[in-house]
């Protein structure tokens, strides 16, 4: 959520190289999360990782399922690959149609806010919910920016 509120944050602000780096150490950090909870946690085991997701989801919301896991895959894969496309080919970055960036981001938005708020407890949930608080004042009196605060072409 750190790294995802700086990311927003500065491209909100207009600070596009504020805004790139924070994206692309987001994902590197989401990279290494998710190999530490394989081996650490899950033993490199999908199943056992399927098992906990779907407990938390139980004790969440009383549905009792795993499928989240493959929305965190899907996560993952977005993030990782928007950064990587970002850093690597920023003209097709460019060239990525606004819907398709709106609907990846929305998604985003979606799994941090489950992850950081809805599926948190105590001070973390509370600083994700100061941080989206202090995103959605900032989108609200300077404005959504367009594709060319990440230095994309007009």
């Amino acid at each position: 959520m750190m790294y995802y509120g700086l990311a927003a944050g500065a491209w909100i602000l207009r600070r596009s190289v504020v805004a790139i780096w924070a994206w692309n150490a987001g994902a590197l950090f989401l990279a290494a999360h998710t190999v530490c909870a394989f081996r650490f946690v899950f033993h490199w085991s999908h199943s056992e990782a399927w098992i906990e997701t779907a407990r938390q989801s139980n004790a969440m919301s009383g549905f009792d399922s795993g499928f989240g896991l493959w929305l965190n895959y899907l996560f993952g894969a977005l993030w990782i690959g928007d950064a990587a496309v970002l850093c690597f080919a920023p003209a097709q970055h460019a060239r990525v149609p606004q819907w398709a960036m709106l609907a990846i981001h929305g998604f985003l938005l979606f799994m941090v806010v489950n992850g950081a708020i809805v599926f948190a407890q105590g001070p973390m949930r509370l600083a994700a919910i100061a941080v989206l608080g202090i995103l959605i004042l900032l989108a609200l009196f300077r404005g959504i920016p367009g594709r060319t605060a990440l230095g994309a072409p007009s």
